[in-house]
């Protein structure tokens, strides 16, 4: 299911994803637990396709804890952690850039803005 859920993300097929994404975390927390590595994977896929979604703030949210319990179970210097923090910085970036032009005001070109979902574009 994770690979198909994969395949689907890659084809861009967001909501097909993003259902056996959450099946694949939900099962995965009931039979292996929650500080599973393999749970951990799942969330951090799903906080990808959320992103992808547009759903910033979630999957920010998501990807944070996911951090959180891979620094605990993992270690703070284990690859998937680290893959994942700077996942989290990343993202945290986007949307500092996204509220920065949405102050400004500045508008230079109406492409989509992948940190807002909106018409902007970056300075």
């Amino acid at each position: 299911m994770a690979n198909l859920a994969s395949t689907y993300r890659n084809q861009g097929r967001w909501e097909e994803a993003e259902k056996l994404e959450v099946q694949v975390m939900e099962m995965s927390k009931a039979k292996l637990g929650a500080d599973h590595p393999d749970t951990l994977t799942s969330m951090a896929n799903l906080a990808f396709t959320w992103n992808s979604q547009g759903r910033h703030e979630d999957a920010l949210a998501l990807m944070q804890d996911c951090v959180e319990a891979q620094q605990r179970i993992l270690g703070p210097e284990h690859p998937n952690t680290l893959s994942s923090l700077a996942t989290v910085s990343e993202w945290i970036s986007n949307l500092y850039i996204c509220i920065l032009v949405q102050l400004s005001g500045v508008v230079l070109n109406h492409q989509q803005s992948p940190a807002c979902g909106a018409e902007a574009s970056y300075l």
